[in-house]
């Protein structure tokens, strides 16, 4: 709910629109069968048009034992899911997982394994402005 309706500028013919997406991971995991969210997935994300960039995060490296369906393999399968269902669709994804085993036990805000902020979270918003920043990034290496 923060971050929605949020406005960089007015819309004109070379505007791109950017969704960054965290599938609700880890609330499908808790709740949702593979099979209800992968139906999820199919009935709720259509092809990405012209002029969008659609981002989604995998999955979180969890070390809960909160939530008994919270769990890293878990985790890895539902973004497995999402990756082959989403890709061809035109969604790129932003892999998560990686950075957040390096900090998770150590970086979850309430002490249980799920709610990670802190470095994880900043590498993975370095990770967005890498992929929309592309252009900028090649030719300054070139």
């Amino acid at each position: 709910p923060r971050l929605q309706n949020i406005k960089l500028t007015d819309a004109g013919n070379e505007t791109l629109s950017v969704v960054i997406d965290t599938l609700k991971l880890p609330h499908q995991l808790w709740h949702l069968s593979i099979d209800d969210y992968r139906k999820q997935l199919e009935d709720n994300y259509p092809n990405v048009t012209k002029g969008s960039e659609n981002y989604w995060l995998t999955g979180f490296y969890y070390t809960s034992e909160r939530e008994p369906y919270v769990q890293v393999d878990r985790s890895l399968y539902y973004s497995k899911v999402a990756w082959d269902i989403l890709t061809p669709r035109g969604y790129k994804m932003i892999n998560a997982f990686d950075v957040t085993a390096a900090f998770a036990y150590d970086t979850d805000a309430q002490a249980d394994g799920m709610h990670i902020v802190g470095p994880p979270m900043r590498a993975v918003v370095t990770k967005i402005f890498h992929h929309l920043c592309h252009d900028a990034l090649l030719s300054a290496t070139s």
